[in-house]
């Protein structure tokens, strides 16, 4: 949860700055903002694959 609102909170931030700033400003905001979208989705990624593992495992050691 924490990740998600950082990202939107750089997205809204982005989007207030380029109202009076200069555009490369508001690039490199949104360009973070998606890193950090980007590393959301990495962590998603990475607890699907452990609850997957962790639900083989269990079947795996419920037939021993």
């Amino acid at each position: 949860m924490k990740i998600a609102a950082y990202g939107v909170v750089l997205k809204l931030a982005g989007a207030f700055v380029g109202l009076v700033a200069d555009k490369r400003l508001t690039a490199c905001m949104t360009k973070t903002a998606d890193v950090v979208f980007s590393s959301l989705k990495l962590a998603g990624t990475g607890a699907a694959c452990f609850w997957i593992l962790a639900a083989i495992v269990s079947c795996l050691a419920g037939r021993l």
